[in-house]
């Protein structure tokens, strides 16, 4: 399998590992690194990239946004009822310009203005629907992060909702957790166990044996749970 190699002068020790969309994979390195280091860090890393790039072929199609697709949320799918935005007598003057995004009965309404070619407004649509997303993941996350850390006596700083494609949370040394919006789209049980994996963190900073054991004690099915999630994140389009 072919790669690209991306050196950065800013990059000082550090080597990674992404696929791109196009132009496949690419290795980014410290600028001075040799060739046979690459090449011995990739060979190292084979079996994940013919994975991931497995994965990537198997993902569903980019959403165009248009009544009829589906997105997730909370474990169910919900219908996108698209829809022009015409300008009712009891919309706010500023909203006519702008993409809203609202939840009716199973479905998610998505207003678009008048007048937008199909880049704009799918770019517009995106970035709406992706922060109505982060909206609702920044209330459920701290809610549910709130009620573990009480029934669990484990605190955390604060809770926040970031755009981290590569994970699903973090907590760093002062306490913050840090989750991926796209959790939101999870059944509720995989959301309560990143929160639970990551509120762990804030007692056992490391994933020793002594960790595992401590979220085994609140989540047995820690390991099945970790599992969907992997295969819940390969299926995400958004």
């Amino acid at each position: 399998m072919p790669y690209v190699i991306v050196r950065s002068r800013r990059r000082l020790k550090t080597m990674s590992i992404s696929l791109h969309p196009e132009h496949g994979v690419r290795v980014a390195v410290p600028a001075r690194t040799a060739s046979w280091v690459v090449r011995a860090f990739v060979e190292k890393r084979a079996r994940w990239i013919v994975r991931a790039a497995s994965e990537a072929k198997q993902r569903p199609a980019p959403l165009r946004f248009v009544a009829g697709e589906a997105l997730p949320y909370l474990g169910e799918q919900l219908q996108i009822l698209r829809e022009p935005f015409y300008a009712a007598q009891d919309r706010l003057r500023d909203e006519r310009r702008r993409v809203t995004v609202t939840v009716e009965g199973g479905g998610l309404r998505i207003a678009v203005p008048d007048g937008l070619d199909e880049a704009a407004r799918r770019e517009e649509v995106h970035r709406a629907v992706a922060g109505w997303y982060r909206e609702r993941a920044q209330e459920h996350l701290a809610e549910r992060a709130s009620l573990w850390g009480r029934r669990l006596g484990y605190s955390a700083t604060k809770v926040l909702a970031r755009e981290q494609r590569t994970r699903w949370g973090s907590c760093s040394a002062d306490g913050t957790l840090r989750f991926n919006w796209r959790l939101i789209m999870a059944a509720p049980e995989l959301i309560d166990y990143v929160v639970v994996h990551e509120l762990t963190h804030t007692r056992v900073r490391n994933h020793s044996a002594e960790f595992w054991a401590e979220l085994a004690k609140t989540m047995p099915d820690h390991r099945s749970h970790r599992s969907r999630l992997r295969e819940f994140g390969s299926q995400l389009v958004l």
